[in-house]
């Protein structure tokens, strides 16, 4: 019966989403998504963009350009 209840509390668990204002469906078809998000990760929410890359945005694009990507 336990593992009846630990399915039950599971499927009732809300469950939260994150929605960034500017990045809107508008912006999504015309710029690719991808390139657009780090863009503006980097420009308006630094803490989301560490969470997303793991590194702070120096380090990222520091990696980047030696790559050739940069």
């Amino acid at each position: 019966m336990h593992r009846l209840d630990q399915k039950r509390a599971r499927r009732r668990r809300q469950r939260r989403w994150w929605i960034r204002a500017w990045l809107d469906p508008e912006r999504r078809r015309q710029f690719g998504l991808y390139d657009q998000l780090m863009v503006e990760l980097r420009r308006e929410d630094q803490r989301a963009f560490i969470n997303f890359t793991r590194m702070p945005p120096e380090i990222f694009y520091e990696i980047l350009a030696r790559v050739g990507h940069g």
